[in-house]
């Protein structure tokens, strides 16, 4: 379950650099409108006006896609491989999903113009009761629903993620190949997706209400709830989990509700934004959405984690400031223009819980201080860009300056308490490290960074899965035993962090795109010295036969992949390489192996066997398992299989793209043997 919330957490936030990116449009289409800057001057000139206009209808439009997209995202990022077939599908779903329910509310007599304000009103309901049953639905996609905020495209994106892992391998009977692995998702997306819609229907009526209920509490606690979100988020940082609690407070009822020009709005950040776009908003309105914003984060990220940047410096060995001055520099700016924290922040909450401790705390207070100063600063950054945008551009009603106030308090406050804890304790922070290690990290990242990470690791035998999310690369790995922390440190890492014996984060903040793709190049384009690409060995023994020579279409037309394919001679089957086992079909038929290099080979024994259901076939390995070339993966009784009329010619494709050179057809080829075929 962990690791399911984990991956949903940096599921969610691709959706959240686009609404970013157009929020600081938003913030400079409000700045150029507002009279109390530039008075009536620029707002009346055409082409700014058009700008303006222009800016509100596609930011409008981006907020009525986040539902959508964060299906997209969700199940972009919960998808083992095949991303794209799992993108696609889940467009499919969240349509049908909605279509569905759409259907069932129709059965109760539950349409757009059944629970208009103006129908109920008239048939005896009051305005107040009126306006509360029609915010709980809405159209979307011209599709009338359930008002289900950005949850419904979670929900669907997360049911999507699963079937996609359970049947995009799936190989069906060779009469309807064509519609195996890949194209057999969507397939069962839309066979499935009826099922989550009836369950949807049926309780998300009373899940709304606690969800709204939740809302009330959050909105009701003042400034202490504040303080709570702060300290939580700083708190959930090394697990990666504050990334849904941001999402929950930014964009669903959790971060509070309001109707704006006769819409219902949700999550706090959708609030902002669209008050942004309001020639006249509702400044009481903004300044409770903002309480959840950037204006708690600006004093300790502009000011207070720079300071401690400097203090760290400042308590450095004097011969390690040099090599030092340069990763803390480059962290403190980060943190002071773009508010993204965790190059510094990585740099001690492992090793001192007490600055941890202290960190979330003044992270929670800084929350408190500013709703109860009045402050009024939006948007989901928190560095000096959005300060600048949000707050000193929109003038004194955002009283920004009374956020850099606190920010200057807490500046000298992180100074004093970072250089005061890392004497005290002997802290080892950049700098204070021995001088062996950072002799070592400059050798290392001196060479190819790719290959030194996947070394780190354990090597390419060791890797399973590579992914990342905004500051760390989130891996599945054999064993995380093998992971050397030491040389992950030297490649540039600021924190490793092991969450079972197979999960591991590897956090390199803003540089961490760059990581994850050299490690993905190195592990794609070949071999390390010391962890060697095997040679492919015959499965099976037998006749060797081209695979254009396969008395079957779905394997002569190599629309699955090259490949070649053997007519068995001995029933005994087994692994041609080493690698998981990524399908094994119940009736023991075909297999498919991942190898540890990536490649992926389907071994298929014999021509439309399926049918026998399993008779004739003992398979001896399960789906999941890792086995090493020459494991037994089958046995086949040949003389039962014959007798039932079924060819043993048995197809060996290569599903990702390989060409394959059969180098003698006809031969006879043992179990085993190498150098029968050349892989290209």
């Amino acid at each position: 379950m962990k690791i399911f919330i984990q991956k949903l957490g940096k599921s969610l936030m691709a959706p959240l650099s686009i609404i970013v990116a157009a929020g600081l449009l938003l913030g400079i289409a409000s700045t150029l409108k507002n009279p109390l800057i530039f008075g009536n001057t620029l707002s009346g000139i055409p082409a700014i006006s058009g700008f303006i206009g222009l800016v509100n209808s596609l930011v409008g439009q981006m907020f009525g896609l986040l539902p959508i997209l964060f299906c997209i995202s969700v199940a972009i990022g919960m998808a083992r491989d095949d991303k794209e077939i799992s993108a696609f599908s889940a467009i499919i779903g969240f349509v049908l999903f909605h279509v569905t329910i759409q259907y069932f509310l129709s059965l109760k007599g539950i349409t757009g113009e059944t629970v208009s304000v103006d129908y109920l009103t008239a048939n005896g309901s009051t305005q107040e009761a009126a306006v509360k049953v029609n915010s709980m639905y809405e159209t979307t996609f011209g599709i009338f629903t359930y008002r289900m905020s950005v949850f419904g495209g979670i929900i669907t994106g997360i049911w999507t993620a699963a079937i996609h892992n359970r049947f995009h391998r799936t190989q069906l009977p060779t009469a309807l190949s064509f519609f195996s692995g890949k194209r057999f998702v969507p397939i069962m997306i839309t066979v499935t997706i009826p099922i989550l819609s009836v369950v949807m229907f049926i309780v998300w009526p009373l899940f709304s209400t606690c969800i709204n209920a939740m809302g009330s509490v959050i909105q009701g606690s003042g400034a202490f709830g504040t303080f709570i979100y702060g300290f939580l988020e700083r708190l959930l940082i090394p697990t990666g989990l504050h990334h849904i609690l941001n999402q929950l407070v930014r964009f669903t009822p959790i971060g509070g509700t309001a109707v704006i020009d006769g819409e219902q709005v949700s999550g706090a950040l959708t609030i902002f934004n669209t008050l942004l776009m309001n020639p006249d908003p509702d400044l009481g309105t903004m300044r409770q959405a903002t309480r959840f914003l950037t204006q708690g984060t600006h004093p300790f990220m502009v000011f207070g984690l720079p300071a401690a940047c400097y203090a760290m410096y400042k308590t450095a060995l004097p011969k390690n400031k040099d090599k030092v001055k340069g990763v803390l520099f480059a962290a403190a700016l980060t943190s002071f223009l773009t508010g993204i924290t965790e190059p510094i922040e990585f740099s001690f909450i492992f090793i001192s819980p007490i600055l941890f401790i202290f960190h979330a705390f003044m992270a929670g207070l800084s929350f408190l201080i500013n709703t109860l100063l009045g402050v009024m600063i939006g948007n989901a950054g928190g560095g000096l860009i959005d300060l600048t945008i949000f707050g000193i551009l929109r003038g004194t009603e955002t009283k920004w300056y009374l956020n850099v106030l606190v920010g200057i308090v807490y500046a000298i406050i992180y100074y004093h308490v970072f250089k005061f804890a890392i004497l005290k304790f002997n802290i080892k922070t950049p700098g204070r490290e021995d001088e062996n290690e950072l002799e070592e990290a400059e050798e290392i990242i001196a060479g190819e960074l790719g290959n030194a990470v996947m070394e780190a690791l354990g090597g390419k035998n060791n890797i399973k899965e590579i992914d990342n999310c905004i500051s760390r690369l989130r891996l599945v790995l054999n064993n995380t035993k093998l992971a050397d922390e030491k040389k992950l440190k030297a490649t540039g890492s600021l924190g490793v962090i092991k969450i079972d014996e197979h999960n591991i984060q590897v956090v390199y903040g803003t540089k961490v795109e760059k990581v994850a793709f050299e490690l993905k190049k190195s592990y794609r384009s070949g071999t390390t010295e010391s962890q060697g690409r095997e040679e492919f060995l015959s499965p099976m023994t037998g006749k060797l036969i081209a695979m254009e020579d396969v008395p079957d279409p779905a394997f002569s037309s190599k629309a699955m992949g090259d490949g070649f394919a053997v007519e068995m001679k001995e029933g005994i089957v087994a692994a041609p390489v080493s690698g998981e086992l990524v399908s094994v079909f119940p009736t023991g038929h075909a297999y498919g192996i991942r190898t540890n290099y990536g490649m992926e080979v389907l071994i298929h024994i014999g021509i439309d066997t399926v049918e026998l259901q399993g008779k004739g076939f003992d398979i001896r390995v399960k789906q999941g398992d890792h086995v090493k070339q020459g494991d037994i993966l089958a046995c086949v009784d040949l003389e039962y299989v014959k007798k039932q009329g079924k060819a043993m010619i048995s197809p060996v494709v290569f599903t990702t793209g390989e060409n394959v050179n059969v180098k003698k057809t006809g031969k006879q080829i043992k179990l085993l043997e190498n150098d029968f075929i050349d892989i290209l």
